[in-house]
């Protein structure tokens, strides 16, 4: 018969075990309104608790030994209460198709809470889910149709999970919770249907325990589960009911454990234990040092009048058997520290300095007040055996220093005073002057904008003694002026104690630019032409100053290395470039000159573009001009020699042959440059030498 057909006729039961007692547990009947009971799980006898309602067809204790159920007439998932039988839904929990829930178990090893929904309980198929008990969301594990019909899942002390599937002969499962894989362990020894079992696992008696409904006698009982070979074993009457789930909340084996409110206490303060032991029924404690020594008490108050570390021991039993739980030195009580010993440090000190005064530990102080009288000698601090005192500058005297030692029990007595001279100090007064001259100036002042008598102040370079010293005069200082440069310090010395006075003074030498480099570029140009020029920089110059020889050859065109010449339409010949640094002690050594020619490189216009050449070159005497034309054309001459100047010039007719001859010999051995000209067209300029 399908579940569906016998579902009108199930009676529901849900066994539980009481919180207060691991030999107890809760039944809820699957209709008429879900009326509970607690089962004695010695000999199955029932008391009435409260009503939850029809219907619950799988539950289990979750953590905190909280009861969770599912009502498997409306797919609802609940909390159950277990004083009263009061429910409190938490969401909708919907199985796979035309599946009934049957079984929930909770793995305390994991904190897993498990479902288990089957097709059918005659035939069909089952799967294994997670659930979320804080939102009844499920994961499905995996489904299997070798055991069709298991009604009721549980989870022993080691992990593993079982299962009883219903049939003529009922069987017992082991289930894989990783897949939902099933081995069969053995016969229960009855038959089962319908939805009237439960099984689960006592931790307390390391039993497994089922509540079933015989298929063929119609007994309801509650049973013991034989693990090794699935048999089982009847406890107690005959229910009376059909039960459907079976859980045991909080069945730990005897374990004694406990805490207190304090582990840390002063002399005469008393402990209040609580005792967090599972399945207990007696308590003996055990208190080294305390008062009282032992106690039965389940949660005692003791008691310690002495220093020291003390151990505590706990043994419970629950009439059968005992568990000891002991803690070496559990608690610590300690007294307000001893006085310590008086502090040591320097006792001749100076002001604005920083000294450190230590003391002995002592036993039982976590922490350390330290005080300097008066205070105007300065500051100190720390809460350890070590304290720091920052002294005043502006004060001087005699001082003491003190140490009190602290822990949660109070303050200790000030330990003997450190009786020390804070001597006088000198003022700080500000160090003025330094900068950068130039070399072969009279260097750079150094003074102080204030002195005191009795105090010597001493000039330091580098860290090193000048050997200058000058007393103070109550006003400013001045050290005279220095050409040596480095860092300057004043220190002044008061006797007992030396200041190093504000400020330093850093003096540094400048010196002339290094000599230019000479400049680079095109040395054969055209006038009217711009060209690019270029030199080195030049050590320590600000700025470059380029010069030209003569000056109206061209112009120069931006500044620093790089720089452009705009040379001159009507200037022809040789000008010679140099460049030299500047800067504020000022001009470097000039650069060598760079020579430039500085042709005329116009041809002439329209038909007039000769080809113009002179021979020989050089020449001594006679010079041949050979204009390439084809006509006959007359011509400006005009020959300069190297800085432009002009020597010669005349008016010459070219014929066809375009010879012309000129007689050289009155020009002094040197280079010449030869231009001509026609209607006031410039044309080509070429070069020759005289030599003699």
């Amino acid at each position: 018969m399908s579940v569906k057909k016998i579902i009108p006729l199930l009676l529901g039961f849900l066994l539980i075990t009481l919180a207060s007692s691991a030999q107890h547990g809760f039944g809820i009947e699957y209709i008429g309104g879900g009326p509970m009971h607690t089962i004695d799980l010695s000999n199955a006898n029932k008391t009435f608790v409260g009503n939850t309602m029809s219907s619950f067809g799988a539950a289990d204790f979750g953590a905190n030994d909280v009861l969770y159920g599912i009502n498997s007439g409306t797919n609802q998932f609940y909390e159950i209460d277990t004083i009263d039988g009061t429910t409190t839904l938490i969401g909708s929990i919907i199985p796979p198709a035309n599946h009934l829930w049957t079984g929930m178990a909770y793995d305390e090893g994991t904190g897993i809470m498990y479902g288990y929904s089957s097709y059918g309980i005659a035939a069909g198929e089952c799967s294994l889910h997670i659930i979320d008990v804080s939102d009844a969301s499920l994961t499905l594990v995996g489904t299997q149709s070798t055991a069709t019909a298991i009604g009721c899942i549980a989870i022993d002390g080691n992990g593993q999970m079982y299962g009883m599937n219903l049939q003529a002969s009922a069987k017992i499962y082991l289930i894989d919770k990783t897949n939902n894989a099933v081995t069969l362990l053995g016969n229960t020894g009855q038959g089962a249907a319908g939805m009237g079992h439960g099984m689960d696992f006592c931790n307390a008696d390391q039993t497994m325990y089922m509540t079933t409904y015989n298929s063929m006698t119609f007994a309801n009982t509650l049973r013991i589960v034989n693990l090794t070979t699935g048999n089982t074993t009847q406890v107690g009457g005959l229910l009376g009911v059909w039960t459907s789930a079976f859980a045991i909340p909080g069945s730990l084996p005897l374990s004694a454990d406990f805490t207190s409110d304090v582990t840390d206490i002063c002399i005469n303060e008393t402990v209040n234990y609580t005792d967090l032991s599972t399945s207990a029924t007696s308590w003996l404690w055990t208190f080294e040092g305390g008062t009282p020594a032992t106690s039965t008490d389940q949660n005692p108050t003791v008691t310690y009048t002495s220093i020291g570390a003390f151990d505590v021991s706990l043994e419970v039993s629950n009439g059968t058997s005992t568990d000891l739980k002991s803690v070496t030195e559990y608690i610590t009580v300690t007294d307000t520290p001893s006085q310590p010993d008086t502090p040591t440090g320097e006792i001749n000190t100076c002001g604005n300095e920083e000294y450190t005064y230590t003391t002995n530990p002592v036993i039982g102080a976590n922490t350390y007040l330290w005080e300097v009288t008066p205070a105007d000698a300065g500051i100190i601090s720390g809460n350890s055996t070590s304290g720091v005192f920052n002294s005043a500058g502006d004060w001087s005297g005699s001082y003491t220093i003190k140490v009190s030692a602290t822990n949660e029990c109070g303050i200790s007595i000030w330990s003997q005073e450190l009786t020390c001279e804070l001597n006088f100090t000198p003022t700080t007064f500000f160090l003025n002057g330094g900068g950068s001259f130039c070399e072969g100036s009279g260097g750079l002042e150094l003074s102080l904008d204030g002195s005191e008598f009795d105090v010597n102040y001493e000039l330091f370079l580098d860290g090193n003694t000048t050997g200058l010293v000058i007393a103070g005069t109550g006003s400013a200082l001045s050290f005279g002026y220095h050409s040596i440069g480095g860092l300057y310090t004043v220190w002044g010395d008061g006797g007992s104690c030396s200041t190093l006075m504000f400020g330093e003074a850093y003096i540094s030498i400048d010196y002339l630019p290094g000599a230019g480099s000479q400049p680079s570029g095109n040395s054969e140009v055209c006038a009217g032409e711009t060209e690019d020029y270029q030199t080195n920089p030049i050590p320590g110059a600000d700025s470059l100053i380029w010069t030209i020889d003569p000056v109206e050859a061209g112009t120069f065109l931006g500044s620093g290395e790089n720089i452009q010449v705009e040379w001159s339409m009507d200037f022809y010949g040789i000008a010679s470039l140099s460049v030299y640094g500047v800067n504020d002690c000022g001009n470097g050594a000039i650069s060598d000159i760079f020579e430039v020619i500085i042709d005329e490189c116009t041809d002439v216009m329209d038909m007039l573009h000769p080809k113009l050449s002179v021979y020989p070159n050089p020449s001594n005497n006679h010079l041949t001009i050979f204009i390439d034309h084809k006509t006959v054309i007359n011509y400006d001459l005009t020959i300069r020699n190297q800085i432009g100047h002009v020597i010669y010039s005349d008016r010459i007719k070219v014929g066809e042959s375009g010879l012309y001859y000129m007689d050289v010999s009155g020009f002094s051995a040197g280079v010449y440059f030869l231009s001509i000209t026609n209607n006031k067209h410039k044309a080509f300029t070429t070069r020759f030498e005289v030599v003699r």
